[in-house]
């Protein structure tokens, strides 16, 4: 701040170079610490990615091993895995109802179908299937081909 910028607003009386003084430490300040923070956020972010990313591989690992858990340094490593059911690619949305509807899950189907509904309809209809397991062959015959399933083995702690 040069203080080219004191405004008219500045009560009489005031010392507008030491307003300014002040004004230009408290704005560099926080200058500053926008700067740091946005490059902590990158470096969280960047953080953030590799650990997914080596969650991942180790839940890759977990089921190789046919692990469901283990413990280390006092905190417990686990298999959480989330399945999906989507709508494959090129598949309408009239199509997609029409095929909910053969298969007797019409009731989520408005004006169009809720995915996280159906999603949890067929994972309660198959109960918990091991990490790994085909979940394919949970699809009802009029969805397959018109719907794809999907899962994401990913690896959570508690503990310690």
């Amino acid at each position: 701040m040069d203080g080219s910028e004191a405004g008219s607003g500045m009560k009489a009386g005031g010392d507008a170079a030491v307003v300014m003084k002040k004004l230009g430490f408290a704005c560099e300040g926080l200058q500053t610490l926008t700067e740091e923070i946005a490059a902590l956020d990158k470096k969280l972010s960047e953080m953030k990615a590799r650990k997914k990313d080596l969650a991942r591989e180790l839940a890759a690992t977990f089921i190789d091993a046919g692990l469901q858990r283990t413990s280390y340094n006092g905190r417990t490593y686990y298999l959480h895995v989330d399945r999906f059911v989507r709508k494959a690619g090129g598949v309408s949305q009239p199509e997609a109802c029409a095929a909910l509807r053969c298969a007797a899950m019409d009731h989520f189907i408005s004006e169009s179908y809720n995915a996280s509904q159906v999603r949890a309809h067929i994972k309660e209809a198959h109960g918990e299937l091991p990490a790994g397991t085909p979940f394919e062959d949970a699809l009802p015959a009029p969805l397959k081909g018109l719907f794809y399933t999907e899962e994401e083995a990913t690896l959570r702690s508690r503990g310690g």
